[in-house]
């Protein structure tokens, strides 16, 4: 009996692999869109440090308060209004699409004087 089974193992590796060029690629745009059309007017900078800086600022922000947020948001609406598991993410995600475009408002892609 084989206690490692090769080939579901790569089966395995190979849609991680996927999964996470996936989610690398949905940053990414997600990123390119807001600096491109979303905060276009805010983002006059071609050096690549401030665009990779606030690149980093988005996602560390935004990931801080999916993770933080859709844990605590989840939770509590599943507490107080008895709400299916899947209804309570969903009313989460929501709230905390708000929370992110706040964030990423006034501080990744906040106006600044330059005309």
């Amino acid at each position: 009996m084989d206690l490692f089974p090769r080939r579901r193992a790569l089966r395995f590796l190979a849609v991680g692999g996927l999964g996470f060029l996936v989610q690398i690629a949905a940053i990414v745009h997600n990123s390119f869109w807001h600096e491109r059309w979303t905060w276009r007017d805010r983002t006059h900078s071609a050096v690549l440090g401030r665009r990779l800086t606030r690149f980093a600022k988005y996602n560390a922000a935004t990931g801080l308060v999916a993770l933080t947020g859709n844990i605590a948001l989840t939770a509590l609406f599943l507490a107080a209004l008895h709400a299916p598991a899947v209804l309570a993410n969903i009313l989460a995600v929501g709230a905390l699409t708000i929370v992110n475009f706040a964030v990423a408002d006034r501080w990744i892609f906040r106006r600044t004087n330059r005309g």
